[in-house]
């Protein structure tokens, strides 16, 4: 909705200009009877209509292209949506995950013995995936800034777990609690951040209807 009013407005002021620029040819023709503007000769009429013919392809030409930069622009921007929607709900369930998993001390003593298998490599994949994100990229200013507390988020998540997995036989009471606290909240923000991803990606759409 947005770019189609941005199209109607560029192509009132085209209609406008060539409107403006006859009626002063007429203007002139009219006043000034030297001037030769005005058709005498089946030639003269043959060249106004090719003006005019003229002008009215330079208009078909400026709707066609602005329909187009509009149409692309949409789909980029949809196009970005949907890569961030992916990647914002793949980042919950992976989050949400480690957080199920490290409820409890034993169960993170465990993951650091070894004696219990901790899909490492997920979170990995996923802070590459996030790191690699180029925001500059997206074609939607609603979804960077999401975009970039959910990689904030992972990487704190995975920085936080490495950091756990390494001492957690010499971790005391306060750092499980600290290591529990930061990832319930890292798991929030990775929720939020797909709630805000997904309405952005529903207004996008609702502009191309």
């Amino acid at each position: 909705m947005k770019y189609t009013k941005r199209i109607y407005v560029v192509l009132a002021f085209i209609f406008a200009t060539v409107l403006i620029a006859l009626a002063a040819i007429g203007a002139v023709s009219l006043a000034v009877d030297d001037v030769k503007l005005r058709p005498t000769s089946s030639s003269d009429v043959a060249s106004w209509i090719q003006a005019v013919a003229a002008t009215l392809a330079i208009l078909a030409s400026a709707v066609l292209a602005l329909r187009i930069q509009s149409r692309d622009t949409r789909i980029k921007r949809m196009g970005s949506a949907v890569v961030a929607a992916d990647i914002a709900l793949y980042a919950t369930a992976v989050l949400s995950s480690i957080q199920t998993e490290f409820s409890d001390r034993q169960k993170v003593i465990a993951f650091g013995e070894g004696r219990r298998p901790f899909d490492r490599e997920a979170l990995d994949d996923l802070c590459d995936t996030v790191s690699q994100l180029d925001l500059q990229a997206i074609h939607e200013p609603l979804l960077v800034r999401p975009l970039l507390l959910l990689r904030m988020s992972v990487r704190k998540v995975r920085q936080t777990i490495n950091t756990a997995l390494a001492k957690c036989q010499n971790m005391t009471g306060q750092e499980f609690d600290t290591l529990f606290n930061i990832l319930k909240n890292e798991a929030e923000v990775a929720k939020t951040a797909h709630q805000k991803i997904s309405a952005a990606a529903d207004h996008i759409e609702r502009e191309g209807h």
